[in-house]
């Protein structure tokens, strides 16, 4: 079952791309590719998952083959970096076989190519932000916004910068990560020359509660039990599908305040190029 989260991220793809039936999406930090399971396959033209984990990309290939997504045999390749040229299996065009779906991964902390310059519908990075530092943040936002066309969107979900959030959170212990404010994304948007569309909040208190307390121990027994590597393992499974129905409700909630901070951004219109000023023309008598 899809989380709450994913499910919101997909809701807010149609909201912002309410004319384009097929989809071209960049997952930037993808994971087992969570994301598929709320999309479906007749709505994907391509889809390319990026992570740091080559144990996740092997779960998110099984997901691309799966009934759900239907995308075909997907291959793990290794993503390229700086101002090597995108190989033709990164550009969405020049595919062979019936796969739909490709997968990257990145070997180091610098942020690859995500692809050819104004290719993709959307790029996606769920949870992906809290672990950039300011360079990286920089640098995947400029990525981004050079590979979506002029009409597509990103859209992202990363940790608010609330108090209160920040002393229930086991993760910060195990794994640091920022937290961010809305004024921080915008800052960070104007340098990248995107434009905030849509900025809020979600997850008031069960959400805070399961993903920094619950899910921090529940995940920690399958890593040490089930020896589970790049997936949810079957007791995280199982409690996530517990709380699911709670979470849901909770983003019903008419209250735009919590511990998931959304942003949906579009491209800024490049200015038009100045005419060249001609000399004034000369007339000659005869």
């Amino acid at each position: 079952m899809p989380s709450p989260n994913h499910q919101h991220i997909f809701d807010l793809l149609v909201a912002a791309l309410p004319n384009q039936r097929r989809l071209a999406i960049v997952d930037y930090g993808c994971g087992d590719a969570q994301l598929l399971k709320v999309l479906p396959s007749n709505r994907l033209k391509w889809y390319r998952g990026f992570d740091i984990s080559r144990a996740a990309l092997q779960w998110a290939a099984a997901t691309c083959r799966s009934g759900t997504a239907e995308l075909g045999t997907a291959r793990i390749e290794t993503a390229r970096v700086g101002t090597v040229r995108t190989s033709a299996s990164q550009t969405g065009k020049s595919q062979t076989g019936p796969s739909r779906c490709r997968l990257y991964h990145v070997p180091t902390q610098a942020i690859p190519r995500l692809g050819r310059k104004n290719s993709a519908d959307a790029v996606v990075a769920i949870g992906v932000l809290q672990y950039l530092d300011d360079d990286q943040l920089d640098q995947f936002l400029e990525q981004s916004r050079r590979v979506l066309k002029p009409d597509g969107v990103l859209i992202v979900s990363t940790t608010a910068d609330h108090a209160a959030y920040r002393w229930v959170s086991l993760y910060r212990w195990l794994l640091p990560h920022r937290y961010y404010s809305p004024s921080q994304l915008r800052s960070a948007c104007r340098r990248a020359r995107l434009r905030p569309l849509n900025l809020h909040q979600k997850g008031l208190v069960f959400g805070p509660l399961f993903s920094n307390v619950v899910s921090a121990v529940v995940d920690g027994v399958d890593r040490v039990v089930w020896r589970s590597r790049g997936r949810i393992g079957p007791v995280g499974r199982f409690s996530r599908r517990l709380v699911s129905p709670l979470l849901r409700w909770e983003y019903r909630w008419p209250v735009r305040f919590g511990y998931t901070l959304y942003l949906v951004a579009r491209p800024l219109a490049r200015p038009a190029a100045r005419p060249s000023a001609r000399p004034p023309r000369r007339h000659f008598s005869k």
